[in-house]
């Protein structure tokens, strides 16, 4: 494969880091709120679940869906690596599991809830930290990977006009003598 196969992605990556960045803060909260909801304190615990749902929906399933059609696909095609696809399908059907599921138990978590309710909630805000941070770091593996040859492109470039330019003002300057 040639570096020149990678020149598509590359708006595409610099997208991704940065959305990666954003997911990542994201999901950096998670972890908190899971023991907080899942704690022995009973709480109204829909305003603080309200955010994640809307999290859920309006930035990490389409961050994923956008990643499944235009991204993914691109990187099959070049790197042939179907199980790649696969993965990604596997991750967006979970994520929307997780999603639905948290909906579902809103309306029950509230200072009435039941032990087994938090507990409940608590292990799907830990799955889907895991989830999303596995995801990142997979995807963030993958972008590294394909930046590489654009920099080696881009410090070859550079060290050849380095080059040219020293031999350029060497032959300018003049000749010193032993």
């Amino acid at each position: 494969m040639t570096t020149e196969a990678m020149w598509p992605l590359e708006p595409e990556l610099g997208y991704l880091i940065h959305e990666h960045l954003e997911l990542r803060h994201r999901v950096d909260r998670l972890p908190r709120l899971a023991e907080a909801v899942g704690g022995p304190v009973r709480r109204d615990v829909a305003h603080v679940l309200d955010p994640v749902i809307g999290w859920l929906r309006r930035e990490l399933e389409p961050h994923l869906a956008w990643e499944g059609s235009v991204f993914h696909p691109e990187v099959v095609r070049m790197l042939a690596t179907p199980s790649m696809a696969e993965a990604d399908a596997a991750e967006r059907k979970r994520v929307g599991d997780l999603a639905t599921r948290l909906c579902e138990l809103i309306p029950i978590a509230g200072p009435e809830a039941t032990r087994e309710t938090g507990v409940e909630l608590e292990a799907l805000l830990l799955e889907l930290h895991g989830l999303v941070m596995t995801h990142v770091e997979r995807e963030d593996r993958l972008i590294a990977s394909l930046q590489a040859p654009s920099r080696q492109r881009h410090l070859a470039r550079a060290g050849c006009t380095a080059l040219t330019t020293r031999r350029e003002e060497g032959e300018r300057l003049p000749a010193v003598r032993p």
